[in-house]
């Protein structure tokens, strides 16, 4: 699949947001009101790659997230990962 889930918690805990791709989000917007995109960890599906950006419209700082990797916090300096996603672009393996 080619999927992303993102949680509101540490350790895939509190709520979920699934984003299927392909997919271009300019501004990601949470299903449960506005003000929730501090994502803490994610999911990604296996023919997922999905890249981050730390502001609207792909823009500032970006982090790529790997297909079928867990991130259990996505606020992990070492990893170059930002909790803050502002917009996404999901692309899917052929």
């Amino acid at each position: 699949g080619c999927w992303v889930r993102l949680y509101s918690g540490d350790d895939f805990q509190g709520r979920g947001m699934t984003v299927v791709g392909p997919a271009n989000l300019a501004e990601v917007r949470s299903p449960y009101g506005t003000g929730l995109n501090n994502w803490e960890s994610a999911v990604v599906g296996p023919n997922a790659t999905v890249t981050t950006y730390d502001d609207e419209n792909f823009r500032a700082r970006s982090a790529t997230l790997r297909p079928g990797q867990r991130y259990a916090e996505l606020d992990d300096s070492k990893l170059g990962l930002f909790e803050d996603i502002e917009s996404m672009r999901v692309s899917c393996a052929a």
